[in-house]
């Protein structure tokens, strides 16, 4: 059986998971509608599955044109965050 503290103990770890994969949805459907946007890659820690409590999320952008996208930082702010909680 397991305990309730073994529970507890692991509650912040899936709400870790459930956010993340909110994140990811988020960003997935922006780059859906993006026809020079070729794939989005969850790298890192997360990827790796040794991410923590305090990790950040690393996703690499495959585009046909990486210049625009460093060039002009505001297409971050153009991404729908609502629904990423």
């Amino acid at each position: 059986m397991i305990s309730p503290l073994t529970v507890a103990g692991i509650a912040p770890v899936i709400e870790l998971a459930e956010h993340l994969a909110r994140i990811v949805e988020v960003i997935i459907g922006w780059a859906k509608v993006h026809q020079d946007i070729r794939g989005v890659a969850l790298v890192g820690s997360h990827a790796r599955g040794t991410a923590g409590l305090d990790s950040d999320i690393d996703l690499v952008v495959l585009t046909v044109n990486p210049e625009a996208f460093r060039a002009d930082g505001s297409w971050i702010e153009a991404i729908d965050w609502s629904g990423a909680g």
